[in-house]
């Protein structure tokens, strides 16, 4: 609604205009300040988890830099645990039990279906997060924002052994991810493709801090989009 201030003088109208145009963004600047952040889980793997990062650059881990670079926008709420697949209903199930509340919720894995390949890696993959969406609006409401991250791309000449994880079938599981996502009303980040090479020379698959700057970049994004929507 606009409140316009009828005067005899024109000066006056303007002034009274001006003052409560003033009023109207003192008001916003000071909600915005004192708004709480919205609570944002996110459930992956090691990459999330930040583990493979050095000790002294942990707080580089792409977590992290979204709540920093949000200004208080966001408070992130690292469920992550390194080695965790989509196959880990059990474990989300846990995670919404000891989480009774959050305004997001951020599924970031893929990665580690791919050390073991078989004809439905990739249908099981989707099947998994289907659940996991199912289940946290069953638990958090029906209209819980979810963000699907895919799996990001490797290093092939790099890649270390222990490792074992298959380029292609990333890709795919990405794809696979962006579908389904459209499919359960949430919101999709792709990552194949996006992490450069230079920040994958330690093991072909954790990203350096640059890498994971990368990551928080495109998470913040469509972090902000889903708040200005809330």
């Amino acid at each position: 609604m606009r409140y316009v201030f009828t005067k005899q003088v024109r000066g006056n109208t303007v002034t009274a205009r001006f003052i409560f145009l003033i009023a109207l963004g003192f008001s916003t600047l000071i909600h915005s300040a004192f708004a709480a952040p919205l609570s944002v889980i996110v459930y992956g793997d090691s990459i999330a988890e930040g583990v493979a990062l050095p000790a002294a650059e942990r707080q580089q881990a792409w977590i992290h830099q979204v709540e920093l670079l949000s200004n208080g926008q966001f408070r992130m709420i690292n469920e992550s645990k390194a080695g965790r697949p989509t196959a880990s209903l059990p474990e989300f199930s846990d995670m919404l039990k000891r989480r009774p509340q959050t305004d997001i919720l951020v599924i970031a894995l893929g990665t580690n279906d791919t050390h073991v390949l078989t004809n439905h890696t990739v249908m099981d993959a989707v099947s998994n997060v289907e659940q996991m969406v199912q289940m946290a609006r069953t638990h958090y409401g029906e209209h819980l924002p979810v963000i699907l991250l895919g799996p990001p791309n490797i290093r092939q000449d790099t890649l270390r052994t222990v490792h074992a994880v298959d380029g292609p079938t990333l890709k795919k599981i990405d794809s696979a991810f962006q579908v389904v996502a459209g499919q359960l009303r949430s919101d999709f980040v792709s990552l194949y493709g996006v992490i450069p090479d230079s920040a994958l020379a330690g093991d072909g698959v954790h990203p350096n801090g640059p890498g994971n700057t990368v990551i928080a970049e495109a998470v913040l994004d469509k972090l902000s989009t889903i708040a200005g929507n809330h």
